[in-house]
């Protein structure tokens, strides 16, 4: 019998250069407005645990270690805590607010107001960085037997109920730290849930590029060859 292998599944340890676009789900349930409206995937979820405990995102607006320099936000509303948690051990902390949507749904703002010379203020995030581990990426790639490194994984998206996939277009694999080869085109498939939750397996304390300011985010994955 001929095997099908657009439809065989593969788990992989998976590690995005780019890990920005795995928030994209996430960070609605970080904005007051779509929290506060009931419309965003963890609504509710405020002092809940939602993800592992290894996992914690901050928005950074004053840190020199990470190239951000914002003591003041675009409304000049100045936050005393630099690095504000939203998720903080796995546990939902805070969401972000400016002023006017802080006094909407009577929350305290946050120093989120952004606005560019052009336009008018709204809410976003400062500097979205994941709290970091305790070792290197280095360290972790070597110490896995092997992992998929994506330099470009682009065209995907997430569903309302926060299942995620995208294809790969460029992406290496790893074993020991050693790369083996490039790889076909693939497609890998997670959720938020299980991204920085049940298989989520480290997070570094850098980043695979050095000039990255987010630190390697290690998580199983499935993979599919296209």
């Amino acid at each position: 019998n001929s095997v099908d292998y657009k439809k065989v599944k593969i788990k992989y340890p998976v590690l995005f250069i780019d890990s920005s676009q795995l928030f994209n789900k996430l960070t609605e349930s970080l904005r007051a407005d779509k929290y506060c409206e009931g419309s965003a995937l963890y609504s509710g979820k405020l002092e809940k645990q939602i993800f592992s405990p290894h996992f914690s995102l901050f928005d950074i607006n004053y840190s020199p270690a990470h190239g951000i320099y914002k003591k003041f936000d675009g409304e000049a509303t100045i936050r005393k805590n630099t690095h504000l948690p939203l998720i903080e051990k796995g546990v939902m902390k805070n969401i972000i607010a400016d002023l006017r949507t802080a006094k909407k749904y009577g929350i305290v703002p946050t120093g989120n107001g952004q606005r560019s010379f052009d336009s008018a203020v709204s809410t976003d995030f400062n500097g979205l960085v994941a709290g970091a581990g305790v070792r290197s990426t280095d360290d972790i790639l070597n110490s896995l037997d092997n992992c998929i490194v994506v330099f470009m994984g682009h065209g995907g998206d997430f569903t309302d109920k926060g299942d995620f996939a995208t294809p790969l277009h460029l992406s290496y694999l790893l074993e020991k730290g050693e790369i083996v080869g490039r790889l076909p085109p693939l497609t890998v498939k997670t959720s938020t849930d299980a991204m920085f939750g049940s298989r989520l397996i480290e997070i570094a304390n850098d980043g695979f590029l050095k000039n990255n300011i987010q630190p390697s985010i290690f998580s199983e994955m499935d993979v599919y060859l296209n």
